[in-house]
């Protein structure tokens, strides 16, 4: 079963924000989708690395 989402706050800079926007426009997604897929994908490739399978 899926977990419920927990809040958190994080401060990025002005130009990450951009970048973030920016993406998430051009995935036709939301900001918020746009740093999870991204998150996900940072957290996928560091389990990868650990496990020596990068």
């Amino acid at each position: 079963m899926r977990q419920p989402p927990t809040n958190i706050s994080v401060e990025i800079t002005q130009e990450m924000l951009q970048e973030l926007d920016q993406l998430a426009a051009a995935l036709r997604i939301s900001r918020q989708a746009a740093i999870n897929a991204c998150l996900r994908k940072a957290l996928d490739q560091h389990l990868l690395a650990e496990r020596g399978e990068t």
